[in-house]
């Protein structure tokens, strides 16, 4: 079965010992509402399966974030990997700009993690590029233009924890519509012998 619970705990540790430790860019209070954020996430399956329905014939993707996000979009295409049986791949928009770009053509679906921030500028940016491109770009993030919606109040720094519970929806819910089982994904083992 494809850890879920391990990566979403870890981001939220992260947050608890950051905030512990000294001045961090979001309030308790902010901090305090993680899970009820989160609960919203889960409850909020439409935007999802729909995404799910798009990406439904893809052989490959890409998922791409800058900045907090990188993370949840490695974490993203990770788990569709696992459980989808799909070439999909994480990139930083930064990263992907440099070179990898050149193999976005017509079609191509892209996953894009965006929050209010300092990244936000550079990821909508790129998403426009890649639309130019005619990829086809599913956007995970906050506000009007967004395919599959994050809390509007999440600061960027939290946004992490909540957009990997949004990836891992994703790809449960792709992988059924492949026909697929997520909890237990072929080739998939708890323990890696090496």
């Amino acid at each position: 079965m494809p850890a879920t619970k391990t990566v979403t705990g870890q981001l939220t540790v992260f947050a608890i010992i950051a905030s512990a430790l000294g001045s961090v860019p979001f309030t308790a209070g902010e901090l305090e509402a993680v899970p009820t954020w989160v609960q919203a996430v889960l409850d909020d399956q439409g935007p999802v399966a729909a995404a799910a329905e798009a990406l439904v014939g893809a052989s490959q993707l890409i998922v791409v974030a800058r900045g907090y996000l990188f993370a949840a979009a490695l974490e993203t295409a990770l788990k569709i990997k696992e459980t989808c049986s799909l070439f999909a791949d994480g990139y930083s928009s930064a990263d992907l700009r440099h070179g990898p770009i050149a193999a976005v053509t017509r079609g191509l679906p892209v996953v894009a993690l965006c929050a209010p921030g300092p990244a936000l500028a550079d990821v909508a940016s790129l998403v426009a590029e890649l639309r130019a491109r005619q990829a086809s770009v599913l956007v995970v993030g906050t506000g009007e233009r967004s395919d599959v919606p994050l809390p509007n109040d999440a600061p960027e720094p939290l946004a992490p924890i909540v957009a990997v519970v949004r990836g891992q929806q994703l790809a449960h819910e792709l992988a059924l519509r492949l026909g697929y089982d997520p909890d237990s994904p072929h080739g998939l083992a708890k323990v890696t012998r090496t």
